[in-house]
């Protein structure tokens, strides 16, 4: 569950940055997205897309935690 939340969560924000993106760039939404999601080479996006992976590694490794500790307790 934790990690269903955190692609939920992630997935929202992503949209809600294209949209402000494409505002204020005066891009369409779609080409807001694809430069948020696909950063060009040499920017510090690269980073973010990191961390944002590294979440996702986390949550999976958490909701295994949790799936093997409940069946630890039925046992």
């Amino acid at each position: 569950m934790v990690t269903v939340s955190f692609l939920f969560i992630i997935s929202i924000l992503t949209v809600i940055l294209g949209m402000i993106d494409s505002y204020f760039y005066e891009i369409s939404l779609l080409q807001a997205l694809m430069q948020n999601i696909v950063p060009e080479a040499e920017t510090r996006r690269y980073l973010v897309s990191y961390f944002a992976f590294s979440g996702l590694v986390y949550s999976i490794f958490v909701d295994y935690r949790l799936r093997k500790n409940k069946k630890l307790e039925q046992d």
